[in-house]
């Protein structure tokens, strides 16, 4: 049990406590520990085909309106894709701290954005 409470200090210790992302021009706030820069730094193609996703939804779904984020976290995705799109993204979080960021987040995308998404918590 010591050797637990150890690991998650360490853990703790060495992640930032609130740390920003810049996606496609969206200054996000990740919260602390989340990994997504971690990942981009190391794995250099981590999640960089996301605004593809928006451009590829306007091509096969034309008379479709939305996209669904299921799982939307701080709001990265919708970030990433919602300048790539005419589409509406509906985003879906069920983490408190994480919806909480993600409410936050989309506040801070402007009139043009903020209009096109929905979000709420299960």
């Amino acid at each position: 049990m010591e050797i637990k409470k150890l690991i998650k200090r360490l853990i703790n210790k060495s992640m930032p406590k609130e740390d920003e992302y810049v996606i496609d021009g969206f200054n996000l706030k990740m919260g602390a520990g989340h990994m997504l820069a971690e990942y981009q730094k190391n794995h250099k193609m981590y999640d960089r085909f996301v605004p593809f996703l928006g451009v590829i939804a306007d091509c096969i779904g034309k008379n479709a309106k939305y996209i669904i984020d299921i799982g939307a976290n701080v709001g990265d995705t919708a970030a990433a894709i919602i300048k790539h799109t005419d589409k509406a993204i509906i985003c879906v979080e069920p983490t408190k701290s994480f919806f909480e960021l993600l409410c936050n987040n989309i506040k801070k995308f402007g009139e043009v954005y903020i209009s096109k998404c929905i979000y709420f918590k299960p």
